[in-house]
């Protein structure tokens, strides 16, 4: 973890001395302040921290608009536009002067970070991302996560527990919008705990939530046992971790198959 914290913070030291060299040259309005293509959780994390500071801490008239352009897979767009919109909630800023837009693209995933200072928005149309997957002869990879499983209320649940995780994470809504948006695609899990009846309690728990919170037809899921979760021999709490993976499986393509993570 400490290490994780230094690599972060050289990452936001980094940015913050590029970003505002690139923000102080441009007198345009709305102003074009940083872009950055594809990046993994730390550097969009700490791009967008030294972009908050830039819009409250300089003025309070600044408006802040994060342009996503999507690439070519959806699934990642949609990750990555969920990052982004709750970013606010979790650094608790003011999200009447911070504004998202999606728009398609044909190249690689990039997001633009506009600075304004009238108010003007950048010369873009906010479009919503395609949920429609393309055709494929291989499965569509949609997230990993290490979990807990614990009892809350009477009620079992699983906590995902992996920080390196943080842009493509379990997410239960986003799965049934791709299966909404895609007739001919099922969901498969593929679970990994350190005994059988904890890959059991998880599987459980993963076709109760599916079909009773968010009406999943149980002909759309798949769920198998990929073996003993990369947690199987670490001390202490780590040891009752398991791991869960989802893909998105189109009609007549081979499903994934587990992966020996012990």
């Amino acid at each position: 973890m400490m290490n994780d914290f230094k690599i972060y913070l050289v990452v936001f030291l980094l940015m913050s001395s590029t970003i505002l060299s690139v923000g102080q040259d441009g007198n345009e309005e709305p102003m074009l302040y940083h872009s950055i293509e594809e990046p993994n959780c730390e550097v969009l994390l700490a791009t967008l921290d030294v972009f908050a500071a830039e819009i409250f801490l300089e003025s309070t008239a600044n408006q802040g608009y994060v342009i996503i352009r999507g690439g070519q897979n959806p699934i990642e767009n949609k990750f990555y536009e969920g990052f982004v919109k709750s970013y606010p909630k979790t650094r608790k800023i003011d999200e009447s002067r911070y504004f998202v837009i999606t728009s398609p693209s044909k190249s690689k995933l990039k997001i633009e970070f506009w600075v304004s200072k009238s108010g003007k928005a950048p010369p873009i149309s906010s479009v919503n991302f395609d949920l429609k997957l393309p055709k494929s002869d291989k499965p569509f990879f949609v997230a990993d996560d290490s979990v807990e499983i614990v009892r809350h209320e009477g009620e079992w649940l699983y906590i995902g527990e992996c920080a390196a995780c943080c842009i493509r994470t379990v997410n239960s809504f986003l799965l049934r919008d791709f299966l909404d948006a895609n007739p001919n695609v099922r969901a498969h899990y593929i679970v990994y705990g350190n005994t059988g009846k904890a890959s059991e309690n998880l599987s459980y728990i993963i076709s109760k939530e599916a079909v009773d919170d968010f009406k999943i037809a149980r002909n759309r899921l798949r769920i198998v046992f990929g073996g003993k979760s990369q947690w199987s021999n670490a001390p202490g709490y780590l040891s009752k971790l398991a791991d869960l993976e989802i893909w998105l499986v189109l009609k007549g393509v081979k499903p994934p198959k587990p992966t020996k993570k012990s």
